[in-house]
């Protein structure tokens, strides 16, 4: 996953070709833009609507193969779904042929972008070792788009072979790209970053600075542990009227795992009235147990 480049509104439609909406996807200690999924659930809802049972990734793999124009890139969309099933990590046959999909897609000079950006992101979610080396190459091509995902699942595969990439990629011009190469440091082993991710946390966008300090705390430096006190705040997140509900609540969780990995005390004030009175039960939820002690 979540950087939203000049707080942009996300489209809640089918996405087009050529453009993309920004705004930022959660996922544990960090922020994804939004711009590498965005649309995506009223896709698979509308699509799942049209269909009176769910096919199989075989099926979809078919329909991927040789189905018509806009059925090939539903079907990359519903696999990137599908992989995300801790069940379906294991299943080596549909991983590789996942792969095999997308590194064909990437030979082919007339494919859909989108059947490449969905498939991206299937890898992503994969969780196979074996899908580095083309996300690896995508990272590094000319569709901005296919980039974005190529790099958001990249991170998600905390790929180490990623860290040039993503280092170099905390200064790119697009915000959307700064915050993914964010998460993608943050989910690194090495300590390489650190320096470029604290200068990320005066970034002019938001959602930027946002991802720096997440995963500044995954790295265990508080430099950013102000920015993540903040977003607690729910006055300041309506200050952003991209994010909806489900946004600002991950938001908040995300903070709280942050701060709660950074090991921040003089929050039980804070945590006493965000458990009596935030409007989401998962956020209520986490705050009346805030314990320090407890490393869950």
């Amino acid at each position: 996953m979540s950087g939203s480049p000049e707080n942009r509104v996300p489209s809640s439609s089918t996405p087009q070709s050529d453009g993309r909406g920004d705004a930022s996807v959660v996922t544990q200690f960090f922020l994804i833009p939004l711009a590498v999924v965005a649309g995506m659930v009223g896709v698979f809802l509308l699509f799942s609507m049209a269909t009176r049972r769910s096919p199989t990734p075989e099926e979809y793999l078919k329909t991927l193969r040789s189905g018509r124009f806009n059925q090939r890139w539903q079907a990359a969309f519903e696999l990137s779904n599908i992989l995300k099933a801790d069940s379906l990590k294991q299943n080596l046959e549909l991983q590789n042929a996942v792969i095999s999909a997308f590194e064909e897609s990437l030979r082919n000079r007339d494919e859909d972008p989108r059947v490449r950006r969905y498939l991206a992101l299937a890898l992503g979610n994969s969780g196979s070792r074996a899908a580095i080396p083309p996300l690896l190459q995508a990272a590094q091509g000319s569709d901005p788009d296919l980039r974005l995902y190529a790099l958001g699942g990249l991170a998600h595969l905390h790929a180490d072979e990623s860290a040039a990439i993503f280092q170099q990629g905390l200064t790119d011009p697009d915000p959307a790209v700064r915050s993914v190469c964010a998460f993608g440091m943050g989910a690194m082993n090495g300590p390489g970053g650190s320096a470029e991710l604290t200068d990320m946390l005066k970034d002019p966008v938001p959602e930027v600075r946002w991802n720096a300090a997440l995963a500044l705390a995954r790295r265990g430096d508080d430099s950013g542990k102000a920015i993540l006190i903040k977003i607690l705040d729910r006055q300041y997140l309506n200050e952003f009227p991209h994010l909806d509900p489900a946004d600002k609540a991950e938001l908040i969780l995300n903070a709280l795992r942050g701060l709660k990995h950074l090991k921040t005390d003089g929050l039980e004030q804070s945590m006493r009235e965000i458990a009596g009175t935030d409007p989401d039960p998962r956020v209520r939820s986490a705050a009346a147990s805030w314990n320090l002690a407890d490393p869950s």
